[in-house]
């Protein structure tokens, strides 16, 4: 296991994005819990002298009662934080991925759902009373006793005080909203505010009424600007079941709120993949139908799965419909030249090559699939547990199939998912594949630019030729077909050929010009000879030779407001005709270039500033 997996679980998991905080120590970033800002891990990568290379290791803020739990080999004190709450894990191909998730689990929510005890002693005897680390905001303005609304002074006395746990906060929200389930106002607060996890008792009175007036609108079909925390309240709300008759008008309505608030520019795309993500996560605890389900969710779980099922299973399936698949993990394969010049048939020829390696796994000896995909894995999985939201119910024993990739099941109260996770995909034999695939089909179809065939590809290259050979055998048998002989027509056939033949000799017939280029050869030779066939604009152009230069190119883009991810997606797209293959990639704010294709690149700004 290595130490980007735990990073790229943390992303695409809890949306926490690795941090580097010291330039000067390039090697140490941290994962953040967002809720409260406490670090969950610190990341290193040091050299070790001994080794001779280069070392993982990460602190995990997830209890030193671990290491009497696990006794497992890669498990140890910190290395560099102190204290209880850390243990150490050095990566390495023993360490356990599934073991470190629950790990780094355990450190999410420890951090984000704690509660603070005071113990007070009188004198110097025994501990009389603890008190709970809550905030009481509603005791502001309350000087003037008749601003507030005997409803909300109702509400105020249902909050019961307990162990100050997250699920104590889940349970009074709940029991608060649904008393004021059909409370309404009219007393807008202008006000902003920024908290984690907005609950009623969090807000003073003028807040809350605020959010009532707002909620009022909203219900009306008018969505209004607020603070995000307090929009997110809302959410909440709707997953308790507050102002929703059930779990089918629960999605409605919060599909209602994706489409009037979110829609509009006023919400974000960190609040529209939350909201989908609690769209599947309800919907699936509550049970709701699979069909129905599947028109909330949408996104890029759904495009996955379903490319993940065409790709697994795809003997009987159409050739558009796996190509599409395809496509989905293939970033530019639309690009590339087979597709724009055969069209259809280059849609045919990749499916084909993809179906034959899937159907022929004996023969070939390569489970395809599985080398780019990996297999199904089950991890524990907490539903909503990045939400305000109180379970009343126990959890019975249960199994939601999502799709044929994908289902959650339920057994003694705990949740586990089971699918195809992506931090497991490997990508680069994949792209490998997809890459030597383009390769082999230019030569058979004798079209597009010829790519260079790279070492790092020739494992493919039996299986593809295979298939390209079976798919020339099968042209062939296809014309042979076609062949039917009528004896008793013969002669007719003779006659016709020997009057055809004396009609074509005569005094004018003129000899063929020789030497003749033929249509299209002349472009054709052109574009290699200036070696740019690369549609590139102005500012991709500029973009490559900054990288050529080894230039940083992050200030350039911004002074044009271009997205990096964008931009480097749009220049990937443009070079895929000419390499076949991702040219540079992006990381953040950051374009850097594949050193595999240098002097490709520079070839190409060669002939395209000429």
């Amino acid at each position: 296991m290595r130490l980007s997996d735990l990073a790229a679980y943390a992303e695409e998991k809890y949306h926490i994005t690795e941090q580097h905080k010291w330039n000067e120590f390039p090697g140490f970033s941290v994962l953040v819990e967002p809720s409260e800002g406490k670090w969950a891990a610190l990341l290193m990568h040091r050299w070790d002298p001994e080794l001779g290379e280069e070392t993982e290791l990460c602190d995990i803020r997830c209890g030193r009662a671990v290491l009497g739990e696990l006794s497992e080999p890669y498990l140890s004190e910190p290395f560099r934080m102190h204290g209880d709450k850390w243990i150490g894990v050095r990566f390495d191909s023993s360490t356990d991925p599934d073991t470190v998730y629950m790990l780094f689990d355990r450190a999410v929510r420890g951090s984000s759902r704690g509660g603070y005890a005071l113990t007070v002693s009188a004198g110097n005897g025994p501990a009389s009373e603890k008190y709970h680390d809550t905030p009481l905001p509603f005791m502001q303005g309350l000087s003037a006793a008749g601003a507030v609304p005997s409803r909300i002074r109702e509400m105020m006395k249902l909050y019961t005080y307990s162990d100050g746990s997250f699920a104590e906060k889940c349970r009074n929200f709940y029991v608060q909203g649904k008393f004021m389930e059909d409370y309404e106002d009219d007393a807008p607060f202008g006000g902003s505010l920024t908290r984690y996890y907005t609950t009623y008792h969090d807000l003073s009175v003028r807040q809350l009424r605020g959010y009532m007036t707002w909620r009022t609108l909203v219900r009306k079909g008018r969505f209004e600007p607020i603070s995000t925390s307090l929009a997110y309240m809302y959410i909440y709300e709707l997953l308790n079941g507050i102002g929703a008759d059930s779990p089918e008008d629960t999605l409605g309505k919060m599909r209602a709120f994706e489409t009037g608030y979110i829609d509009s520019g006023t919400g974000g795309a960190d609040m529209r993949k939350n909201l989908r993500r609690w769209m599947l996560e309800f919907g699936v605890i509550n049970g709701v139908d699979r069909e129905t389900l599947a028109g909330y969710i949408g996104g890029e779980t759904a495009e996955r799965d379903g490319a993940l099922a065409v790709l697994r299973s795809c003997a009987d399936r159409g050739d558009g419909e796996v190509f599409d698949a395809l496509c989905v993990f293939g970033a530019g394969l639309r690009s590339s030249a087979v597709i724009k010049k055969c069209g259809e048939e280059g849609k045919r020829l990749f499916a084909s090559v993809w179906r034959y390696c899937e159907t022929h796994r004996k023969n070939t000896g390569t489970d395809l699939f599985a080398a780019c995909f990996g297999t199904q894995r089950r991890m524990r999985w907490h539903p909503l547990e990045n939400a305000v939201y109180w379970n009343r119910r126990s959890a019975g024993d249960a199994e939601y199939v999502l799709n044929e990739c994908h289902r959650f099941i339920c057994r003694d109260g705990k949740w586990t998912e089971q699918c195809y996770r992506r931090i497991y995909f490997q990508k680069k034999v994949f792209d490998s594949f997809i890459r030597e695939t383009d390769r082999k089909l230019r030569q058979y179809l004798k079209t597009g630019n010829p790519l260079k065939a790279r070492p790092a590809d020739a494992w493919a290259d039996k299986i593809i030729d295979a298939a390209i050979e079976e798919d020339r055998q099968a042209k062939l048998e296809a014309k042979r077909k076609k062949i039917v002989i009528r004896y008793d027509e013969l002669d007719r056939i003779r006659r016709d050929a020997a009057y055809t033949r004396e009609s074509l000799l005569t005094e004018d017939e003129t000899e063929p010009e020789t030497g003749a280029v033929p249509a299209g050869e002349e472009t054709a030779a052109e574009e290699r000879e200036t070696g740019c066939t690369a549609a590139l604009n102005e500012r991709q152009i500029l973009i490559l030779s900054s990288l050529l230069r080894g230039e940083p190119v992050s200030g350039e883009l911004r002074s044009w407001n271009e997205m990096a991810e964008v931009f480097a997606d749009a220049l990937n797209e443009a070079l895929f005709d000419e390499l076949g293959d991702t040219a540079v990639e992006c990381d953040g704010e950051n374009i850097t270039l594949v050193e595999d294709y240098r002097e490709d690149i520079a070839r190409i700004l060669g002939g395209s500033m000429k």
